[in-house]
C-alpha cells in the first residue's frame, strides 16, 4: 500500500480511525485524544492491557499547557529547551480534557512533542493532541520504520511515511517534584541525568521506578523480537547454552550494532527486526564482551534497559 498523506491521515483520525505516524523516537499508533472509539481500539490493535497508560503528543508548549492544570516553571523550562524532543513529562492532567483511558485512571498524563516535521504536522492539520503508545503488539519490538508498522499490522494499516527513526528508542519519561526540587527519571532514553542537571542546576536528578505512576514500557518483558533473543557476556556462556538445548549454529543469528553508543541506541530496533526476518533462524544472540570498549554513557545505558528486557535468555557471569 502507498503511504498515507497528511490529508488522508487527518481524514481517518478526524473520523475516529487511526493511524501508525512517525516520530524521532520510534513509529506510534495514534488517534485523536478525544476520540473514545479510537483510543479503545488502541488497546485492541495492540492487545494492550487497560493499566498501561498512552503518552499524548503536542506541537506546542502552548498546546500541552491547554491539557494540564499545573504547568511548573521548571517544566515550561526543559520543553524550552528540549521541545520539540525525546522528553516526556508527567503532570497533573486536565480531567475536562484528557481522558481516564488514556493515563489508566492516574490523575497524571504524559506529554511530549515530538521532533518530527511529519508528527507536528498532522497534529497541527487535525488541531488536536493524538495519544500514542508504539505501533507493535504488546510487548513486541518497537517499530523505527513504516515497514515495521505493516508487517506488524498488515500491508492495509494507514501509515505516514516518516523514514527510519533518528533516534530509535523511546522519550525519556520524568517526574517533577518542585517541593523538593527532584526531577524523577521514571523511564530512561536519549535525553540523561547530565542534559537536564545543565538546565536545572538546583535540582537532584535521579533515576527511579515510581510506583505510584505507571509509565510506558515498565514490565519486565518487553521490547521482545518475533524470535527469542540471548544476551551473553562470554562465547563460553553461549555455547554451554546452545550445547544444552541441542541448538545448531545455522539456527542463530548475531545481533551486529556498531561500537558507538548513539548508533547502538539508533540501530537496536532496526537490527532486531533485521534478525526476525529470517525464517530458518531460531534464535537472536548478542555477546556484550563485543563492546567493551564502548562509551558506557546514557545513551548506551538505556540501550542496555531495553535489550535485557528484550532478551528472553540472559547468559550473565554475575
Amino acid at each position: 500500500m502507498t503511504a498515507i498523506s497528511i490529508k488522508q491521515a487527518a481524514q481517518i483520525l478526524n473520523q475516529s480511525g487511526n493511524i501508525g505516524f512517525p516520530t524521532e523516537t520510534v513509529y506510534g499508533l495514534a488517534a485523536r485524544i478525544d476520540m473514545p472509539i479510537a483510543l479503545e481500539n488502541i488497546f485492541k490493535i495492540k492487545n494492550r492491557p487497560y493499566f498501561d497508560p498512552l503518552i499524548v503528543h503536542v506541537s506546542s508548549l502552548a498546546m500541552a499547557e491547554l491539557l494540564v492544570t499545573d504547568m511548573p516553571l521548571e517544566a515550561k523550562i526543559l520543553a524550552h529547551n528540549f521541545w520539540p524532543g525525546p522528553l516526556t513529562m508527567i503532570l497533573p492532567k486536565n480531567e475536562n480534557i484528557i481522558s481516564s483511558l488514556i493515563t489508566s485512571g492516574s490523575p497524571y498524563v504524559g506529554i511530549r512533542c515530538p521532533d518530527h516535521l511529519l508528527a507536528l504536522e498532522i497534529i497541527s492539520e487535525i488541531n488536536c493532541p493524538l495519544a500514542a503508545p508504539s505501533a507493535n503488539p504488546f510487548k513486541a519490538t518497537s517499530p523505527t520504520q513504516r515497514q515495521h508498522v505493516e508487517n506488524y499490522f498488515g500491508e492495509h494499516f494507514p501509515v505516514l511515511d516518516g523514514g527510519n527513526s533518528e533516534v530509535g528508542i523511546e522519550s525519556t519519561i520524568i517526574k517533577i517534584n518542585s517541593k523538593e526540587k527532584i526531577i524523577e527519571i521514571l523511564r530512561v532514553g536519549q535525553i540523561g541525568e547530565e542534559d537536564i542537571k545543565k538546565h536545572l542546576e538546583d535540582y537532584q536528578v535521579v533515576v527511579k521506578k515510581n510506583d505510584l505512576i505507571a509509565v510506558p514500557g515498565e514490565l519486565e518483558e518487553h521490547y521482545r523480537p518475533r524470535i527469542p533473543l540471548i544476551v551473553t557476556e562470554t562465547n563460553n556462556l553461549l555455547n554451554e547454552f546452545l550445547l544444552s538445548h541441542k541448538i545448531k549454529i545455522e539456527e542463530i543469528s548475531e545481533l551486529n550494532l556498531p561500537v558507538n553508543s548513539v548508533l547502538f541506541m539508533r540501530n537496536l530496533y532496526q537490527e532486531l527486526h533485521h534478525c526476525s526476518k529470517d525464517i530458518n533462524k531460531k534464535w537472536i544472540f548478542i555477546n556484550l564482551q563485543k563492546y567493551q570498549s564502548i562509551n558506557q554513557d546514557h545513551f548506551y545505558q538505556a540501550s542496555l534497559e531495553r535489550l535485557f528486557k528484550a532478551a528472553s535468555v540472559k547468559l550473565l557471569s554475575k
